[in-house]
């Protein structure tokens, strides 16, 4: 009988791969000048789209089977990041709105300073719970992230 098991790659490498995405987008941002108001609305969607995409994965997928080891101290925590994600998907849709300038520059240095804080409390709190889980439960989980990616068309 032939071993038919597929490995997928990690799910913390997976979610760490989609944060340090959203960091370079919005240092890509900085990076610009205010006369590159064409770049920077793109990628002000861009930024959008992949909050919206990263947040989907990681509360559809990622936070259930976190939650499911039944750790207090890992619930709050992950009621911390989840208010966390309300704040930036609202952030996100706001700089759509917002006219290129010098506002919506700062409001992008606010949403960055959001997300690196987001992302230090997941990478340190939260991520390393997933040593937890069992082996099988692990590589679903990295399974099913990578279906999300695909149906995405995303990486």
């Amino acid at each position: 009988m032939s071993d038919t098991r597929v490995i997928s790659r990690h799910p913390v490498d997976l979610l760490i791969e989609e944060h340090e995405l959203l960091s370079s987008l919005l240092t890509a941002y900085e990076d610009l000048s205010p006369t590159q108001v064409r770049e920077k609305t793109h990628l002000i969607n861009r930024i959008e789209d992949e909050i919206s995409r990263h947040v989907g994965t990681e509360e559809a997928l990622f936070y259930p089977t976190i939650l499911e080891l039944k750790d207090p101290a890992v619930h709050e925590r992950i009621s911390e990041v989840l208010a966390e994600h309300r704040q930036m998907e609202t952030m996100g849709g706001d700089l759509r709105r917002l006219q290129p300038g010098a506002s919506r520059d700062l409001a992008v240095d606010v949403l960055k300073s959001l997300v690196e804080r987001h992302i230090s409390l997941e990478q340190r709190e939260i991520f390393p719970q997933a040593s937890k889980l069992e082996r099988v439960t692990i590589n679903q989980l990295g399974l099913e992230i990578e279906e999300r990616r695909m149906r995405e068309d995303r990486y």
